[in-house]
């Protein structure tokens, strides 16, 4: 049970560490945090699917109609 639980924290940890470290390379703050947020984003996506996170699957799918319905609202 521990060892499922570990799985997440995990891939936030790693989420985590990547994430600060593309925020620090940009010199706009506001630049900094777009690509720190994307990149925790991207990374633990990828890293829960890779550590076979239960729930990760589920968690794309609604965020890329998320993602469909804001282009559509955009494009409109």
């Amino acid at each position: 049970m521990l060892r499922e639980l570990s799985r997440p924290l995990r891939a936030a940890a790693l989420a985590a560490v990547a994430g600060a470290l593309v925020a620090s390379l940009p010199s706009a703050p506001l630049a900094g945090l777009a690509a720190g947020g994307a990149t925790v984003a991207v990374v633990f996506v990828l890293a829960g699917r890779a550590l076979g996170v239960q729930g990760c699957a589920p968690a794309l799918r609604s965020l890329r109609t998320l993602t469909r319905r804001l282009a559509h609202a955009v494009l409109r």
